[in-house]
């Protein structure tokens, strides 16, 4: 019975393999692991680098379009970039991958060793279907793009503590814990980039900045008790997941919460949270599920709010001279990537290019 679904699962994925999205030239050559170089961002002080791997796409074949959130977002990100000229292939940094001797430091021998079985990666990702396939496809697919993802947090936070500011097209895997992982967050990317920072004394005193749509249930649990790690956390109340974690600053929303709302909220308590806890580095998890329309959440943000969200935060940051770490977060729209893209082009711009192929 078994093979009989796998052979199912295998058909469909070859069906939706033909639709399946081609690595741009650019993308071909963001594989192995370089440095990038520089880009100074307009009207921020500091540096800023973009990290991307194009190994830390999921990749089943085309399978993986069966996932309700956009599986591509990054590389949309990273491609529209490109073609806009905002930055070259070359200044983009390509990380290695997150080796389980780092992951060690925030997970369970045991759940790794999980991972390697696909019916786990599938409990993890919540798609049933991946389970029937071979545990080395599953692996290769999923489990390897994670750690390069994880691995992009890593070289990010690295990045922004040098030179001010740094996003990694991926990771903020906000749903992941030390024994599990769920809510398609397999690694806790955040807390190891925290830790690492920490064991070389490179900071004291750590922020998370979350504006996933979802409450950080994964990362909050890692700092229950630690008084020198704060999370500000705004989410939707009523929404995934059931059981809240308490945070330092949580900001729960009522579901269908207006733009104007959101940001005033916003706007509001963060800066007092930034200037209260005093963070030696500021962590940002830049969800896009608050876009209007998402399949996961029901704020009402458009792009441009979302937009506005982004620079907010980041510049309330940089303007206290706080290195800072971009992480992508969740999104479940099709649109959604467009919000970072933009948001990234601003920063190095000073301007909102609109719609991507628009002038």
């Amino acid at each position: 019975r078994r093979l009989i679904l796998l052979g199912i699962v295998i058909c469909a994925g070859v069906v939706i393999h033909g639709c399946a999205t081609a690595p741009t030239t650019a993308q071909r050559l963001a594989k192995a692991p370089r440095d990038g170089r520089l880009i100074t961002p307009t009207g921020l002080p500091g540096q800023l680098a973009i990290v991307y791997s194009y190994r830390s796409e999921v990749n089943l074949g085309g399978f993986e379009r069966l996932h309700p959130g956009d599986i591509h977002r990054q590389g949309r990100i990273f491609n529209a970039l490109i073609n806009a000229a905002i930055c070259r292939a070359e200044q983009v940094f390509v990380p290695e991958p997150a080796t389980d001797q780092q992951l060690l430091a925030v997970h369970d021998a045991a759940y790794l060793a999980e991972l390697k079985e696909s019916n786990q990666i599938a409990r993890v990702l919540e798609a049933p279907g991946i389970g029937l396939m071979p545990d080395g496809w599953a692996n290769g697919g999923v489990v390897e793009p994670f750690r390069y993802s994880t691995g992009g947090t890593l070289l990010a936070a690295d990045l922004a503590m040098k030179h001010g500011l740094a996003v990694n097209l991926g990771g903020g895997f906000q749903h992941a814990f030390r024994d599990h992982g769920e809510g398609f967050c397999m690694f806790a990317d955040v807390p190891l980039a925290i830790h690492t920072l920490r064991a070389a004394k490179r900071i004291s005193r750590a922020m998370i900045v979350d504006c996933d749509i979802h409450h950080e249930n994964g990362f909050a649990r890692y700092y229950t008790a630690d008084k020198d790690v704060a999370i500000f956390d705004i989410y939707e109340q009523d929404n995934y997941p059931a059981i809240k974690v308490a945070e330092t600053y949580a900001r729960p929303i009522p579901r269908g919460i207006s733009e104007a709302d959101y940001l005033a909220l916003l706007r509001r308590d963060l800066p007092k949270a930034i200037d209260e806890f005093k963070p030696d580095v500021l962590f940002y998890v830049a969800g896009v599920d608050p876009l209007e329309g998402d399949a996961l959440g029901h704020a009402k943000l458009s792009i441009r709010g979302l937009v506005e969200r982004d620079l907010f935060v980041i510049g309330e940051s940089r303007k206290r001279n706080i290195p800072t770490v971009v992480t992508l977060g969740g999104g479940y729209h099709p649109r959604g990537w467009q919000a970072t893209y933009r948001a990234i082009a601003a920063i190095v711009t000073g301007n909102d290019p609109g719609e991507p192929g628009t002038k």
